[in-house]
């Protein structure tokens, strides 16, 4: 009788997820196993006990638009007018009051 053994190749086996996810924090000791790894989307302080391999809420950090679809910082106006959701109020002075 003939044996077949089947063997999962899986790409990098052991490294999470959660090191490239932005809702992961992962503190690494000077051993190999010295690895605490928490995932602030659950929780700020819910420790993840296991390597992930899958993850439905995992967005990649190293990707610019990582924050949800959107970048952080100023927009100019000229870019505020090319969308169409957007009404530009300009900003005025209170009226000085008399006394």
């Amino acid at each position: 009788m003939v044996t077949i053994r089947w063997k999962i190749l899986v790409p990098n086996e052991g490294a999470s997820l959660c090191g490239t996810c932005i809702w992961g924090v992962v503190r690494k000791g000077y051993r190999a196993g010295e690895v605490e790894t928490f995932c602030r989307l659950v929780g700020p302080n819910a420790l993840v006990p296991f390597p992930v391999s899958e993850c439905t809420g995992y967005t990649d950090r190293r990707s610019p638009d990582s924050a949800f679809g959107r970048r952080i910082g100023f927009v100019s106006a000229a870019a505020l007018r090319e969308t169409e959701d957007v009404e530009i109020v300009p900003v005025t002075s209170d009226e000085t009051k008399e006394d």
